[in-house]
């Protein structure tokens, strides 16, 4: 079960779009590549010609078969930069500046491994099934050396800890490459094909291909496509097994969330700068006239009679009122200023009600027997008003002092939970009456719903020891992807888990028969858990 998980939830579709990505970023790794696979081309193509045409194929032989060994090994060290480079933008970090013992360590490694990795390909291919895994071991080991000197000696057994990793994802991305390879090298053929008859058509150009339409079946022509396809696909292979092993070591090292971290700070401080305010050149004042002894005096007054320099004034003096000079001071003054409009307004309302009353009541002939008629109308609008405002803030304190009381239902009993219905969460109830109410379903007869209320009841365990978050909008496999990224779950609970949710859903989904043993062991499991968990 281990080996069929994915890594990080990347699907071999994101890792070839990543790796292209971060190509295109990265054209220090294309020019590596260039600089390796182009010398090796051509000498392979100047070696077969050679051999095939050459009048001197036997006194060259073994001179030139020499030099195209040497080119395949500077290839594949000009490879293993390009994992460097790639590896180094997936971790948004700058590359290793590698020493001459760097490369001479590199070109010992290839020298030992590559060599004889390459020659294990031609079974490996003929057998099939162990292909996958020599591709991965074989890509890998270009990908495994950031810093050659101190890695080059683990980079065998790492290279082979990489190709057994997710053997699913990585077939997978094979599968992509074997199907972009054939219709690469397809539309490579038909141009090659056609281009020197195009040649000649449009610029008159008749060169040898043109005259001998026949050279299409030659070796070297098929020599000619493999290198151009090679040349083509080879750049994202090589880039796609770095950011795999990138991301397989980063779930030890956790290189992926300090490059995402990174990444999240040069936005926010791009942001920040793209927010802030230009910055504009103040303008040069011309020169200030020298100011007259009145202005100096008026300006010195000025000063002195702000609120920082009242110590200077006698005790019974009364400073002027200046400009506040802190935040606090001007939010006492503004909350000072809204306190006195909303008296004004208030009084304004009681003048009303009171001029209102009034006039219901008939107005007496002079001012004096209006205040003796109506006299009680103020201070009765005023009562009002202050008993108003004292119930408002007496029914505040109360609602903010009363318990906040749990919905109806929100715990529903054991027996009458929901245990059909699809959008039941786990965290409904807690992992006992789950248990309670499987053991009780499976005592009445009906083992599907109580294999569900198991299943139930392991996700509220899961949740209450915090290694999953319960959620109405996730499935059963975003749980067990959180649960295989956490680092404190107890040994081997991923796989048990991943092994009860197949259980489950061939229960509940599919035509598998529940049983009564099987829920047993549901629950035997669940206290398993409990137990190591405690």
């Amino acid at each position: 079960m281990s080996a069929l998980r994915p890594v990080d939830g990347h699907s071999p579709v994101e890792l070839v779009e990543e790796a292209l990505a971060l190509l295109r970023r990265t054209p220090m790794a294309l020019a590596w590549h260039l600089a390796g696979a182009v010398p090796f081309w051509l000498g392979l193509l100047w070696y077969w010609t050679d051999m095939t045409h050459g009048a001197l194929a036997r006194q060259r032989c073994s001179a030139g078969a020499l030099v195209v060994a040497m080119l395949y090994l500077w290839k594949r060290v000009a490879q293993s930069r390009l994992g460097a480079w790639v590896r180094a933008a997936a971790a948004d970090t700058a590359p290793e500046r590698w020493s001459w013992r760097d490369w001479i360590a590199l070109v010992g490694l290839h020298a030992r491994c590559s060599t004889w990795s390459l020659l294990a390909g031609v079974p490996a291919l003929l057998a099939v099934a162990p292909f996958g895994w020599w591709v991965a071991w074989h890509e890998s080991l270009t990908a495994v050396c950031e810093r050659p000197a101190a890695e080059a000696t683990t980079a065998r057994t790492r290279a082979w800890a990489l190709a057994r990793s997710d053997p699913a994802q990585n077939h997978l991305a094979l599968g992509i490459f074997s199907i972009a390879a054939p219709l690469a090298a397809v539309n490579l053929a038909v141009m090659f094909a056609v281009l020197p008859e195009l040649a000649r058509t449009l610029f008159g150009v008749r060169g040898t291909f043109s005259m001998n339409e026949l050279w299409v079946l030659r070796g070297s022509f098929a020599l000619i496509l493999v290198a151009a396809t090679h040349l083509l696909l080879d750049a994202p292979l090589k880039a796609l097994y770095a950011v795999r092993a990138f991301h397989i070591e980063a779930r030890r090292t956790g290189a992926d969330l300090r490059a995402e971290w990174r990444r999240c700070r040069a936005a926010a401080l791009a942001l920040a700068a793209m927010l802030a305010p230009p910055s504009v050149a103040a303008p040069v004042p011309p020169p200030a006239a020298t100011p007259t002894v009145e202005e100096f005096n008026a300006a010195a007054d000025r000063v002195l009679a702000r609120p920082d320099f009242a110590w200077r004034l006698p005790r019974d003096a009364q400073p002027a009122a200046g400009e506040p000079t802190s935040l606090f001071e001007r939010a006492l003054r503004w909350l000072g200023r809204q306190v006195t409009a909303l008296g004004q307004s208030l009084r304004r309302l009681l003048a009303r009600i009171e001029e209102w009353l009034r006039r219901r009541a008939g107005e007496p002939g002079s001012a004096t027997e209006r205040n003796a008629g109506t006299g009680w109308v103020r201070p009765a609008a005023w009562a009002a008003a202050i008993a108003a405002g004292m119930l408002l803030v007496l029914g505040l304190v109360r609602h903010a002092r009363s318990p906040v009381r749990p919905a109806t239902g929100s715990h529903p009993e054991p027996l009458a939970a929901p245990v059909d219905a699809e959008t039941t969460l786990a965290t409904a109830s807690p992992s006992d009456e789950w248990s309670q109410l499987a053991r009780h379903l499976a005592a009445a007869g009906d083992l599907r719903r109580a294999v569900r209320a198991a299943f139930l009841a392991m996700l509220a365990s899961l949740a209450a020891h915090g290694w999953i978050t319960v959620r109405p909008a996730r499935t059963n496999r975003d749980y067990r992807r959180e649960l295989e990224r956490r680092a404190d779950v107890p040994a081997r609970l991923p796989q048990r888990f991943a092994h009860w949710l197949s259980v489950f859903e061939r229960c509940w989904y599919g035509d598998h028969p529940a049983d009564r043993a099987t829920v047993e062991a549901m629950l035997s499991e669940l206290e398993t858990w409990h137990e190591r968990a405690a």
